[in-house]
């Protein structure tokens, strides 16, 4: 069954550097990773120059992540 199951990963595509670009032509440049760890943090700017990623990881760091200005950039 694990095995089944990382096939099935491998051969399906993913969508997720679709999504990061049609987010970021939406004008959404800031993408936040909850948790430890770094590796989706780090994927948005790959897809797209344009794109920041930011590591949430305590309720301050979550102000990173959301304007506090009023006509701050998405």
């Amino acid at each position: 069954e694990v095995l089944e199951i990382l096939v099935s990963q491998v051969e399906r595509p993913s969508h997720w550097a679709a999504t990061v670009r049609a987010l970021v032509a939406d004008g959404h440049h800031r993408f936040g990773q909850v948790g430890s760890g770094v590796l989706l943090t780090r994927m948005p700017r790959r897809i797209d120059r344009a794109a920041t990623g930011i590591p949430i990881e305590t309720v301050e760091d979550l102000a990173k992540l959301v304007p506090v200005e009023a006509g701050a950039t998405r």
